[in-house]
């Protein structure tokens, strides 16, 4: 009987620590959530654009390397449980070149769906070329959004956001991107109209060098 007595005892201790467990967790939950909510706002601005009220999220200051620029990239605030380092769609980006802090945004407007930014850099790293961009700024499937489904427009531009040129648009995919000849080149290599097509740029103007359709995709398989 007193064996059966420590037993029960030990399961109701066992019982109380599971719940107690249970308790804990969910209250970590809700802080989780609570804390990340309250950060985001903190870096929630609100603007009117073309009469619609958008909220964008302000994300941490980052720097171009080896260059005296930084930027901030601004994202779409997402509704429910997230984090400033889980935002929407990237809209646009906003730099800082200098010690006079000249500013400077990417696009003119917000309406925009940055799919890809990045800097085009040495494989050491060490010296930074061009900004590359993909950009969804056109409701090309008709579906009153602009998502992942709709067509990409590729574009290079200066490390300081400015001078942005369209070398491609109307791309169903890109497939890779990449400096090329002693970083003399950019290569991309891309989707579009059911056709794989390879192109050279120069990284310094932008210019198309040389481009090759290397394969037409058939929709029909014998």
């Amino acid at each position: 009987m007193e064996w059966k007595s420590v037993f029960n005892t030990i399961n109701k201790i066992g019982s109380s620590l599971f719940v107690l467990v249970f308790i804990l967790m969910i209250i970590g939950i809700f802080s989780s959530i609570y804390f990340s909510s309250s950060s985001q706002d903190k870096r929630t601005i609100q603007i009117t654009e073309s009469d619609e009220k958008i909220e964008l999220v302000l994300s941490n200051i980052q720097s171009i390397p080896g260059e005296d620029i930084q930027f901030i990239k601004l994202n779409a605030k997402t509704s429910g449980y997230s984090s400033y380092y889980n935002q929407g769609k990237l809209r646009n980006v906003l730099f800082f070149e200098g010690g006079e802090l000249q500013t400077h945004w990417l696009y003119n407007t917000n309406n925009n769906f940055i799919h890809k930014f990045s800097v085009l850099r040495d494989v050491d790293n060490k010296k930074s070329y061009a900004l590359y961009l993909e950009a969804i700024r056109e409701d090309s499937n008709q579906n009153n959004k602009l998502d992942k489904n709709d067509l990409i427009e590729v574009s290079l531009a200066n490390l300081n956001g400015k001078n942005i040129k369209i070398i491609e648009k109307n791309i169903s995919s890109v497939i890779d991107y990449r400096l090329v000849n002693n970083n003399s080149e950019f290569m991309l290599l891309f989707q579009k109209n059911k056709q794989v097509i390879v192109k050279k740029f120069s990284p310094a103007n932008y210019e198309l060098l040389s481009e090759k359709i290397l394969t037409e995709i058939s929709t029909t398989h014998e």
